[in-house]
Formats: C-alpha cells, sequence, structure tokens
C-alpha cells in the first residue's frame, strides 16, 4: 500500500509538471493560466508527497 500511495503522489506531481511545461493535451490552454494551473497541481502534489513521509515517519517512531 506504501508503494501505491508514493506512486500516487509522483503522478500527481509529475502531471503537474507536464501541464507547465506545455505536454500535448494541456498546449490548449492559454500560456499564463496554464503555467498557473501547472505549477499549483505540482505544488500541490510536492506537498501531499512530503506529508506522507512526514506522517509515515512519525507513525515509525
Amino acid at each position: 500500500m506504501h508503494v501505491i500511495n508514493v506512486v500516487a503522489k509522483a503522478l500527481v506531481l509529475v502531471v503537474g509538471l507536464c501541464i507547465a511545461i506545455g505536454i500535448e493535451p494541456s498546449n490548449q490552454l492559454p500560456s499564463p493560466m496554464r503555467e498557473i494551473f501547472g505549477v499549483v497541481v505540482t505544488l500541490f502534489g510536492a506537498y501531499r508527497l512530503a506529508t506522507y513521509f512526514f506522517a509515515r515517519r512519525r507513525e515509525l517512531e
């Protein structure tokens, strides 16, 4: 279950980067909106990944 959680949270981070860069499906959005949305999704993925690791470390102590 740990691996599935990490993969899902990392996937959100990667999708956010792809949106910000402008990979194919998201390149139809206007540039500033696409970049801001991509950065927000990337930061959300990083936040979820960090909180998961901190909670996991606290659980193991």
